[in-house]
Parts: C-alpha cells; structure tokens; sequence
C-alpha cells in the first residue's frame, strides 16, 4: 500500500500530503515491540520516488536519526519556499477564532505545527505567538494555571502547563467575548453598562432641568411694585395717586373678568 502512492518530488505533488497519508498507512502496520517511529523511519524509504528517493540516497548516513529530523529535512526540500512561509505566518500569526476553547485553540496550533515542522523557530517564539493570540480570558486561564504568569515559567514548562490547562478547558465554555450576546440586565458587556450609566446620568439631568423651568435657569430681572396704586414703575414713596384714584383703581379691581 505505501509503495502504491510514492511522491517523486515534482511540482505538482504537495510533501505534506505525502506525509500525511504516509502516516495514515503506517496506522495500520501492527508489530509486536516495535514503535511508530521506527516503523516510519524504515518504512519511508518506500515511499519515494525519482527525484526524492535519489535525494533521500543522498542524505549523509547517520545524519536523519530521528522521525523530526526526517521530515524536516525533507520538507526542507521539496516544500516550495512560499508555503514554508505561509505556514510559518500562520503560527507567527496565530489567533483565537470566534466560538473556540482554549483547549480548541490549543489542537489547532499544534496541528499548524505539525504541518510545518521545518520552521525553524524557536520553542519561546512559538509559545508566545500562542499565548498572544488568546483572548484575555483564556490568558488569564493559562496564568491562573501557572500560579500568576505563564511568561515567569521556562519555556519547556510552560508547553507542558499550557497542554494541561488546555485539557482542563477543552470543554468549558470560554469563548471569545466579541461572541454576540443576548442583551439581558446580567450580560451587559462593560462598554455597554458604562454606556448605559451615562445614558440614565443624562436622562435625570434633562428631568432635573425640564422640572425646574426656565425660571431657575434663568433668574427673572427685579420689579418694582407701588403699594399704594400697584403701579410697577416706581414705590411708593414716589407715588402721586390721591385717595380717590387709589379707590377708583381698587373697585375696578374687584369687578369680574368678563365671560362673555
């Protein structure tokens, strides 16, 4: 079966795919004290073609002593430069999508690793790029997990705290806030409660000022008022009315609004 879908090395065969399925037949090889990897690393040889086979003769002996090795190398050849860059991007680059665990985030970037593992970055950089791509949430998990600060572990040792909390959380709901969410009294995000706190500030503003009246807003100018005629143009210390002026004005008063 590996022998029935070789990869000779030109351009319209993909390495990856190669690999891929390569490791897919090598699940069904069962031998007694025997690992995967010594099977792969006996097995590939047949699994080449033309050009890839003649490079794999070429290789120095001695030099591929690992599965690692092996697939680096050869990907180091026949992967064309341009995917070896995108792929390394998309670690470099990594982010938490949209309704995805931390667990879930965590076996998708171990499977961009695995698709590249010729990148040559280092194990700091690729446990950075992981940890910065997190939502503030799922961060917060991971530094929880390492008792204040994933950064403050050494690298080896934050790869394997990150695999424990990832397992902890590949159920757990905690996904990304940007989620929509259904607007409840309870499930305000903290832009919205703010925004809703100004609004009700300003709503009791406008209250305060409609209740109020333009009077206090505004203070009314001083009338003089004469006690004795009720005129509003001087007091009455300067009034000039006789008596029978102040009576005529004080019947006129008293006489009702006309209805009709």
């Amino acid at each position: 079966m590996i022998q029935s879908e070789q990869f000779g090395g030109s351009a319209n065969e993909c390495p990856l795919a190669h690999l891929d399925n390569f490791l897919e037949l090598c699940t069904t090889i069962k031998q007694n004290n025997l690992t995967e990897e010594f099977i792969w690393m006996h097995m590939f040889r047949f699994s080449l073609r033309d050009k890839a086979k003649c490079w794999l003769r070429s290789v120095k002996e001695g030099s591929l002593t690992t599965w690692e090795e092996v697939t680096k190398a050869f990907l180091g050849k026949f992967c064309p430069p341009e995917k070896t860059a995108e792929l390394r991007r998309k670690i470099t680059s990594f982010t938490q999508e949209d309704d995805e665990t931390l667990g879930e985030a965590w076996e998708r970037f171990k499977d961009l690793k695995r698709k590249c593992p010729h990148h040559g970055l280092p194990l700091w950089m690729i446990i950075q790029s992981f940890y910065d791509g997190l939502t503030p949430t799922s961060r917060a998990n991971l530094d929880n997990g390492a008792g204040g600060s994933l950064k403050k572990l050494p690298v080896q040792e934050a790869e394997n705290m990150i695999e424990e909390v990832a397992r902890h959380y590949a159920y757990r709901y905690d996904r990304r806030e940007s989620q929509p969410k259904k607007k409840g009294m309870h499930e305000l995000s903290a832009i919205d409660l703010i925004a809703s706190k100004f609004d009700m500030l300003a709503h009791k503003l406008d209250q305060a000022t409609s209740s109020s009246g333009t009077s206090s807003s505004q203070p009314q100018p001083q009338v003089m008022s004469c006690e004795t005629c009720g005129g509003n143009d001087h007091m009455a210390s300067y009034c000039n009315a006789t008596n029978e002026q102040v009576a005529a004005m004080n019947q006129r008063n008293e006489q009702p609004f006309n209805q009709g």
